[in-house]
């Protein structure tokens, strides 16, 4: 069982920090969970935090990040990075997002074939 904790903030000082939690994520071979997620005005910068409450089960997530803009190629908005996560282990990353969008955000469960 996982919880994942993504926060977005401005890299301004006295901007406010806006974050969002999901607890009690499971994730079987090859399920992908997405989340639709609205930036806050003002947010620039984005943090995801994951943790593997499990004692007994490590497994490598596939993150996959992204905003569409129309007219640019999603490239430019795109973060990708497959993880190994450990049991009772934490996992942090930080990215670029443009406010006012909506963020695309990609959990799987990585099996290798």
């Amino acid at each position: 069982m996982s919880s994942i904790i993504l926060l977005f903030f401005s890299s301004s000082l006295n901007a406010q920090t806006h974050s969002l939690e999901f607890n009690s994520q499971t994730f079987k071979a090859d399920q992908i969970r997405r989340h639709f997620l609205h930036v806050p005005t003002g947010s620039n910068i984005a943090i995801l935090k994951m943790t593997n409450h499990s004692s007994d089960i490590s497994t490598q997530i596939n993150l996959h990040f992204v905003q569409l803009e129309q007219g640019d190629s999603f490239h430019l908005t795109e973060f990708e990075k497959i993880i190994n996560l450990l049991s009772h282990s934490t996992f942090q990353c930080d990215f670029n997002v443009q406010d006012k969008r909506t963020l695309e955000l990609c959990l799987t469960r990585w099996r290798p074939s």
